[in-house]
């Protein structure tokens, strides 16, 4: 289950019936990689690519 997050800002891949180990394992292998965020919650991963922030946040 590798798969590369695009470039572009905010990207996130979804993936249910993971494990509360696999995820320490995922976790552990992104701790170093900046931009990336981890949520787990009840199976379910989210891996969400975080944009540079001034591109997420503007003023007008």
């Amino acid at each position: 289950m590798i798969q590369a997050l695009a470039k572009s800002d905010n990207e996130h891949i979804v993936r249910q019936f993971v494990t509360w180990e696999q995820f320490q394992a995922l976790e552990s292998a992104f701790a170093d990689i900046d931009g990336v965020r981890l949520i787990y919650c009840e199976g379910v991963l989210e891996i969400v690519g975080i944009g540079r922030p001034d591109k997420m946040i503007r003023y007008k």
